[in-house]
């Protein structure tokens, strides 16, 4: 389907910086300043200079034509929304125009994990967007909140493992159902979990379903406790490095993990696990109490770093409950 299956070196790291500039571009209109002319103005810029960067990728020498079937798309719907940001002066439009972006860009990540290039498959797995999104990070301390809140005072392990069990059933029922319909597909990503949703979701695996996977391991192995632990870290710690690393993460430790965001995560992590061990754990005392908190939240920390080909809605909670299970 391709023209080659490993890329020259210089294509590879120009494709791998006009990647991270689309993505950046995209993060950087998803709350327009419409009424800040000289935002509008440098937004206008930088979309066509990238539109013009992916023309000229398309006719560099050694790349044949069809190479990237999605990059005219990607170019055409970003010229689209440069156009819309010079013309226009209504948010929703824009936010359409983004939305249809953002589609693309996932395209072009899907497109460019099929090349047989290792260098590719690596730069297509840190690229996906994450958009600044409130909403989401509400559902996951709410949801953390609550599966906690049932699972010690409501639930025993059994009718637990039956709740999530049941509430699993759905879920794959709609991943595998939304395969087989675009139509389908498109109804469930954009109207009914479209306020929670990433655009990268509407071509793998919900991170709901993942979470609720991780969630039917740990509390069929693990104790309470450690389950409990991991519920809250990721409920809490996950937004909160998101968030720390959108408005202060410039300093990136790993890919595109920021100093900033991994310390939200420790330290948001710390506070709730050692709040919450402090209430269900009183004979642990201080100190130990603290350890056990400290060594939940960093394995917490380091496992959201490294995930990369994992979910980490699967991959914290897996990796927290086990630490937990050692400790308590």
């Amino acid at each position: 389907m391709f023209a080659s299956s490993v890329m020259p070196d210089s294509t590879a790291e120009m494709l791998d910086a006009l990647v991270e500039d689309v993505r950046d571009f995209i993060d950087r209109v998803q709350q327009p300043r419409l009424k800040e002319s000289s935002w509008v103005e440098r937004m206008r810029q930088a979309g066509e200079k990238l539109a013009t960067q992916m023309a000229e990728f398309s006719s560099r020498e050694g790349m044949q034509a069809g190479s990237f079937e999605s990059m005219p798309t990607l170019a055409e719907r970003l010229r689209a929304y440069v156009e819309a940001l010079s013309e226009s002066s209504n948010v929703q439009a824009l936010k359409e125009r983004r939305d249809r972006l953002s589609r693309s860009y996932e395209e072009f990540l899907l497109e460019l994990k099929e090349r047989q290039g290792a260098r590719a498959a690596a730069l297509a797995r840190s690229r996906q967007l994450k958009p600044v999104n409130y909403a989401r990070n509400l559902f996951h301390i709410m949801n953390g909140v609550i599966a906690v809140s049932l699972y010690h005072f409501v639930l025993t392990r059994e009718s637990a493992l039956l709740v999530l069990g049941t509430i699993f059933a759905v879920f794959a029922v709609l991943e595998i159902t939304r395969r087989f319909s675009e139509r389908w597909n498109d109804f469930l990503v954009d109207k009914v979990f479209g306020a929670i949703s990433r655009p990268s979701e509407r071509y793998r695996t919900n991170s709901a379903t993942l979470y609720l996977v991780a969630l039917i391991i740990i509390t069929w192995f693990f104790p309470k406790s450690a389950v409990e632990a991991a519920i809250l870290v990721l409920g809490f710690s996950d937004p909160m490095a998101s968030l720390a690393g959108k408005r202060w993460g410039r300093r990136k430790l790993f890919r595109d993990k920021s100093y900033a965001g991994t310390l939200a995560f420790f330290v948001s992590g710390l506070v709730v696990v050692g709040a919450w061990l402090a209430y269900v754990e009183p004979g642990l005392g201080m100190l130990r109490l603290a350890g056990i908190a400290a060594a939940i939240s960093a394995v917490g920390a380091v496992t959201e770093l490294l995930s990369s080909r994992i979910d980490d809605n699967l991959s914290i909670p897996l990796a927290c409950a086990a630490m937990g299970a050692l400790l308590l």
